[in-house]
């Protein structure tokens, strides 16, 4: 085995936790199927399979709140009842009373539709929503939102936006008491006893790696490889995203400010 034929490095710091916890059950799985304690191992792999089980342990404490459940469904009816608005102002754009036809002009610029939200995360929602009621709420809009009679509507919105941030909160403090941030120090834990066998490999290879110890350098290397790919996928989509969203944002902003010109 040559001595050039090392652990391949990764960084875990940017790893998802779902994508952290696969990988590590990865290592775990190499460690026992290569009988790598038989030439020393043992109390490294002992060492690493213990910090793997809290990482486990605190995973599915982090992910488990019947919270989240309620969150989706008011998120749902936020998505509903503003659809609700949007199809509303639409209408009223048809309208044969030219009357209304102008009151819903006048406030176009501040509709957004319900495509327009698809993508952004709950949080950016609950802003966007909000912005919207406020702005209808400014005196210079109290004629047309009366005429079009959008009260009742952005009542019902503010008051789900509410609920939804109360959950939000909620859910979060829940987190925080179920010990939520010690997810962190378990794969900081995690990512210690993987890094002590690596130098364990690498200091029997700068001696006379066997073959054990290379076939599982050549597997561990197979999967940071996959690994590695997999984060630069999502990586890109993210950025890709990313992207796309500030581009939508900016033209929105461009066509509030050529409504408002």
């Amino acid at each position: 085995m040559a001595k050039s034929d090392k652990i391949m490095g990764i960084t875990f710091q940017k790893m998802k936790n779902g994508m952290h916890n696969a990988f590590m059950s990865e290592v775990k799985s190499l460690l026992a199927g290569e009988n790598l304690s038989l030439q020393g191992f043992e109390s490294l792999i002992e060492a690493f399979n213990m910090a793997y089980a809290a990482e486990v342990v605190a995973n599915g404490v982090r992910r488990k709140s019947f919270i989240t459940d309620d969150m989706v469904k008011l998120n749902a009816k936020r998505e509903e009842l503003y659809a609700g608005l949007v199809y509303h102002h639409e209408s009223a754009l048809r309208h044969y009373d030219e009357t209304l036809r102008e009151a819903a002009r006048r406030i176009s610029y501040l509709m957004k539709s319900i495509a327009y939200m698809h993508n952004m995360s709950n949080v950016k929602r609950n802003v966007i929503i909000w912005k919207i009621t406020s702005n209808l709420r400014m005196p210079r809009n109290a004629a047309f939102v009366e005429s079009l009679q959008l009260t009742g509507w952005m009542d019902a919105l503010d008051a789900l936006n509410e609920q939804y941030q109360l959950a939000d909160d909620n859910r979060n403090k829940e987190r925080s008491m179920r010990g939520n941030g010690n997810v962190l120090k378990a794969r900081k834990d995690t990512d210690k006893a993987y890094q002590d066998i690596v130098k364990r490999v690498h200091a029997l290879i700068t001696l006379n790696g066997t073959e054990e110890t290379g076939n599982f350098v050549r597997l561990l290397n197979v999967h940071i490889a996959y690994t590695k790919k997999s984060m630069a996928i999502s990586a890109g989509w993210r950025k890709h995203n990313k992207e796309k969203a500030e581009a939508k944002a900016v033209a929105e902003a461009e066509d509030d400010n050529t409504a408002t010109t």
